[in-house]
């Protein structure tokens, strides 16, 4: 006998619940996802995508994907996150590449942040 098990559309998975976690305490919750007002008064939406369902969070600053929240079980970190990397980022990081790396470096404990760049 075969059990099909469905997904409740309102049930989170650890992975995305975490990943909405890490960018709450500086903003709101919205229906397209966080909304943070940055200290010179520039508003960021963070939002995120499921790719694989429990193993991988696509994340996105308007409709910039700054990288991918993965699992990882390896050196004592429970995610990785690998930022995106684009033309021209060893001249500089943008104000949202910037946040997103300094919300990793925030959880450090759970995250690991492999960097695009170097």
């Amino acid at each position: 006998m075969i059990e099909l098990k469905v997904k409740d559309p309102n049930e989170k998975s650890e992975i995305l619940a975490y990943a909405e976690t890490m960018f709450l305490p500086g903003g709101k919750m919205m229906s397209n996802g966080i909304s943070i007002e940055m200290e010179n008064g520039k508003r960021l939406v963070v939002s995120f995508f499921e790719r694989k369902y429990g193993t991988e969070v696509e994340i996105s600053i308007g409709r910039t994907v700054m990288g991918v929240l993965k699992t990882y079980t390896s050196q004592g970190y429970s995610y990785v996150f690998e930022q995106k990397k684009r033309v021209g980022m060893r001249n500089g990081l943008t104000m949202e590449e910037q946040f997103v790396e300094d919300t990793c470096r925030m959880c450090n404990d759970k995250v690991l942040l492999r960097k695009a760049y170097h």
